[in-house]
């Protein structure tokens, strides 16, 4: 079982779905609030074996969801705010020939509220709030949206 820790941690998944590839990445920490437990049944198996350098002090974990998710936990308590970062694997060079720039147009839909959070820029204020930022970009292959924000916010980040 994964015990609640007040440490960052680094989470890293990869969705397969369609063909398509997304993978999820972040880095945050983990408070007493937001238990993670190795029992649940939505995970499979445990990785706990994880190849890195020998000067590398950080904890890592891998998890295999059900669903076929893919997932890396990172603890590293020397970072003073907790970030995240998703990377969706289409980028501008997946275009469809007749709409140029709709990897770019779709990046910048994120800024424009959700069902849950309507308001335009209601994620952007409520970073900014909270000792964060946001930004995002797209390349030929890869979108990436990423943001910063204080421990104690994380999961209200998340959830916008």
């Amino acid at each position: 079982m994964f015990k609640c820790i007040n440490r960052t941690a680094q989470f890293k998944r990869y969705i397969h779905s369609a063909g398509s590839s997304f993978s999820i990445k972040l880095n945050f920490r983990l408070v007493s609030s937001l238990p993670l437990r190795m029992t649940d049944p939505a995970v499979n198996r445990v990785v706990s074996e994880i190849i890195r350098s020998p000067e590398d002090k950080r904890v890592y974990r891998g998890l295999e969801f059900t669903n076929g998710l893919k997932a890396m936990l990172i603890s590293d308590p020397t970072t003073d705010k907790s970030s995240a970062a998703l990377d969706v694997q289409i980028g501008s060079l997946s275009d469809p020939s007749n709409i140029s720039g709709l990897a770019h147009f779709c990046e910048h839909m994120l800024f424009l509220g959700t069902e849950k959070y309507p308001k335009e820029n209601e994620y952007s204020q409520f970073l900014s709030e909270h000792a964060g930022s946001s930004n995002a970009f797209t390349s030929g292959e890869h979108t990436n949206y990423y943001f910063d924000v204080s421990h104690e916010h994380l999961e209200g980040a998340l959830d916008r």
